[in-house]
């Protein structure tokens, strides 16, 4: 996992004392072929029964859980499909990344969408003042039917 994944974060920070007997479902994969590494981490997370909670974050594009506005594989990313990831090279990012897919995202009971600093307040305005989840994909979890979403904003 990259030095800077929100996975190398979970592990550090939160799977510590009680926590650490959590199993974490890596997105990672050893295989060198692109597809394969796809495929394999499909069928794991394919397999999962419905989350019951995901927290997301969000950058200042408006982009969450590494579905990036800029990159050739949005809309298959935020399609409907039945894939629960698919692959991203963002254009203005430093390496591709395998991501879960809004459609495997919205299979959830709860969405938080965590956000610190002004600059992501007025982001998220922007974003609930519109409807184009291509442009800014943190539409998709906004005040979707059928999932509790919450905004949970801090100054700091």
């Amino acid at each position: 996992t990259m030095p800077d994944s929100n996975e190398l974060l979970v592990r550090t920070c939160l799977l510590q004392h009680n926590a650490a007997k959590t199993q974490l479902i890596s997105l990672y994969s050893e295989h060198e072929c692109l597809a394969n590494a796809v495929a394999l981490t499909n069928e794991r997370i394919g397999a999962l029964p419905q989350f019951d909670v995901v927290i997301l974050g969000m950058g200042e594009d408006g982009h969450t859980a590494s579905l990036f506005p800029d990159s050739e594989a949005i809309q298959t990313a935020m399609s409907d499909d039945i894939n629960a990831v698919t692959f991203v090279e963002p254009r203005f990012a430093p390496y591709p990344r395998i991501t879960l897919t809004k459609a495997r995202l919205l299979n959830t009971r709860s969405i938080f969408i965590h956000l610190v600093g002004q600059k992501k307040r007025a982001v998220l305005q922007k974003a609930l003042e519109g409807d184009d989840e291509l442009l800014m994909p943190i539409r998709a979890f906004l005040n979707h039917p059928g999932v509790d979403s919450q905004v949970m904003w801090a100054e700091s």
